[in-house]
């Protein structure tokens, strides 16, 4: 799918903005989620229809801060944007969170009719910390689709899974089924080590809601472990971090 394309592109803009390394994986974040709403509710999950993506990158300068403007337009059915809001964080289950992680990412998200047909998202940002203009992205390589989820026993009644790339819409099926497959009569701990993936979107958290409760149907103790910052970040944003057992380690989930 386009969508680790315009991931990327959006993340690499950011950085020669001048945004630091967290807020750009932030800002393509917000971006993922803008456009698989999209895909999702606009045009009943079709993939074939058409997006467009635009980016405006403001540079520094003595005058203004360095910052970025995104605008996403579609042919989907046109809604009142006054609708379009974000589920109440208070009800924790798969889904709802793709609004709210744009709102609070982002410092205007706006929503409105386009002038002829379908809808159009208009978010910006400012880098009000001017940090550093970062010359290289670390490299990230991804794996494969065949070995996503790489599956560990290291003990009786214990699972590890370890995805190996990022976690997005495309991705999230592989590893709700991955996980569903694992539970298995007689498994008694799940630790999800997530030290190799370095971004995660809404579709991925809603996996591990849904992980967590067949988890705790099946009275098997559900840990996550090993997050980088980046995705501990999305976690604390869609307030999931007290929800799940996150662990610093895989050797701290195993002795819990």
């Amino acid at each position: 799918m386009y969508l680790c394309g315009a991931r990327e592109l959006v993340s690499c803009i950011a950085h020669r903005v001048g945004f630091g390394d967290m807020e750009c994986s932030k800002i393509a974040l917000a971006l993922d989620e803008a456009m698989c709403n999209v895909i999702r509710h606009g045009y009943n999950k079709e993939t074939n229809r058409p997006i467009w993506l635009t980016i405006y990158p403001q540079k520094p300068d003595a005058d203004s801060f360095g910052g970025i403007e995104i605008i996403i337009e579609d042919e989907a059915k046109q809604i009142n944007p006054d609708n379009i809001v974000g589920r109440d964080l208070e009800d924790i289950r798969p889904g709802g969170l793709g609004v709210h992680i744009m709102r609070e990412v982002m410092d205007e998200v706006v929503f409105e009719k386009r002038e002829s047909k379908g809808m159009r998202l208009r978010m910006s940002k400012s880098d009000d910390l001017c940090r550093q203009w970062i010359e290289q992205r670390r490299d990230m390589m991804a794996a494969s689709d065949n070995d996503f989820v790489r599956i560990e026993n290291p003990a009786d009644g214990v699972t590890v899974l370890v995805p190996t790339a990022d976690i997005d819409m495309s991705r999230s099926p592989d590893l709700r089924s991955s996980i569903k497959g694992e539970l298995k009569p007689g498994l008694e701990r799940m630790i999800i080590d997530l030290s190799e993936v370095q971004y995660m979107d809404s579709s991925g958290l809603a996996t591990l809601v849904e992980a967590m409760r067949l988890a705790k149907k099946e009275a098997v103790g559900l840990h996550l472990a090993s997050m980088t910052d980046k995705v501990r970040a999305i976690f604390e944003i869609a307030r999931l971090d007290a929800f799940f057992s996150i662990k610093d380690t895989r050797q701290d989930a195993l002795d819990a």
